[in-house]
């Protein structure tokens, strides 16, 4: 996955693993290259390399209801919440993309898209989960400790990550300390 400004640019080298990444130096309004979607009050960054799935991911959850934010780009944007810098972040596409959805195939598709949406969770499309009860997993975007589970492989994963988004005690308060 990579980071980038809007504009010209290096891009940040590639990451090690899933928990580790580019993504834990982004700056306040930095694009990452994934999808986004939202249910209910939530939304869900889909990140992985191209061709593992995210936007054909990010259509099947807006099939069960979801409501599509961004796909290819992700702007990520923080909002402190608490005293001590905790914070939450908050995920809108670029604007010259807002809207469009890349379906291989068929090309370019406007869909009604929400304009931004808080991020709840991470899905990561490039690693697979071992543990039937995994350990709690984050990744840091810019300096805010995100949720982070592994799909790789998953079947119906479309269909858990939608209730996931729509859970109000899932992840729980463990997750989200300071916010």
């Amino acid at each position: 996955m990579s980071a980038g400004r809007p504009g010209p640019g290096p891009e940040s080298g590639p990451e090690s693993g899933p928990e580790s990444g580019p993504e834990s130096d982004l700056e306040p309004g930095a694009y990452l290259h994934g999808s986004a979607v939202a249910a209910g009050e939530h939304a869900l960054l889909i990140t992985g390399a191209a061709g593992s799935g995210k936007t054909t991911l990010a259509l099947e959850m807006i099939a069960l209801g979801a409501e599509l934010i961004a796909d290819d780009r992700v702007g990520v944007w923080p909002e402190s919440t608490g005293p001590n810098g905790a914070g939450r972040l908050w995920l809108s596409a670029p604007p010259n993309i807002a809207g469009l959805v890349e379906i291989r195939g068929f090309g370019l598709v406007r869909l009604t898209a929400r304009p931004r949406a808080a991020l709840k969770l991470i899905a990561d499309l490039d690693h697979g989960e071992s543990d039937r009860l995994p350990p709690l997993r984050q990744r840091l975007l810019s300096g805010i400790a995100c949720p982070l589970i592994l799909c790789k492989g998953r079947s119906g994963l479309a269909a858990v990550l939608t209730c996931l988004l729509r859970a109000e005690d899932w992840p729980g308060p463990e997750h989200f300390a300071g916010l």
